[in-house]
């Protein structure tokens, strides 16, 4: 019996790496790829006056790899204010989910020579736009836009060549604007954004 039971795990493994290596063989970057982004975080430090908060991150992109090293992408997220927190307007502190916002970049990809041929580190740098949406609690009356630069970095996993897994890391910018409400934007911000996506290939 054991001996039927080894033979039976050897056919198992030998018709199984077929399909796994002929799955490695195409597991790579499309030239035209789309990131679906189904979670994420955005995270505001403290300013000298406005407060830091959180909100959960949402969206996704589409990249164009020019070639093996350089990628132009554009993406398109929202930071939705999901969280109840202590935050201030002024001198007035009270528990309040944060606005939502709309988060726009054009960036540019460096991916790193040495990946295996699964795995692919990048880097990548852009220049967007951060749109505070209304909020009438924390006196946002209307919505307010704010220029943005990122930078950061990730790493892109390739299951075959039609869909993969990615994480991406970004220090972002905000510069400031007198004409912001007082709960945000007076000062120029500094926040961390993460998230975990898909990745499709659209075209090889």
């Amino acid at each position: 019996m054991t001996r039927w039971i080894g033979v039976f795990v050897a056919v198992a493994a030998i018709t199984a790496a077929g399909p796994v290596a002929a799955q490695e063989k195409g597991a790579r970057p499309g030239s035209v790829e789309m990131t679906i982004v189904p979670g994420g975080g955005l995270f505001f430090v403290g300013g000298s006056a406005e407060s830091r908060f959180r909100n959960y991150n949402v969206g996704g992109s589409v990249a164009f790899n020019v070639n093996d090293i350089i990628g132009l992408e554009a993406e398109s997220n929202v930071a939705l204010g999901v969280y109840h927190q202590r935050l201030a307007v002024g001198n007035v502190s009270m528990m309040e989910a944060p606005p939502n916002l709309v988060d726009v970049n054009g960036d540019v990809t460096f991916s790193v020579p040495g990946g295996t041929h699964h795995t692919i580190p990048y880097a990548a740098v852009g220049l967007g736009s951060l749109v505070l949406l209304t909020h009438t609690d924390l006196g946002v009356g209307a919505s307010k836009m704010f220029l943005t630069a990122n930078a950061g970095g990730g790493l892109k996993w390739y299951a075959n060549g039609r869909w993969g897994l990615r994480a991406d890391y970004r220090l972002v910018t905000v510069q400031s604007s007198d004409q912001a409400p007082e709960f945000f934007g007076r000062e120029g911000r500094i926040a961390h954004r993460f998230y975990g996506g898909v990745i499709l290939n659209l075209v090889d």
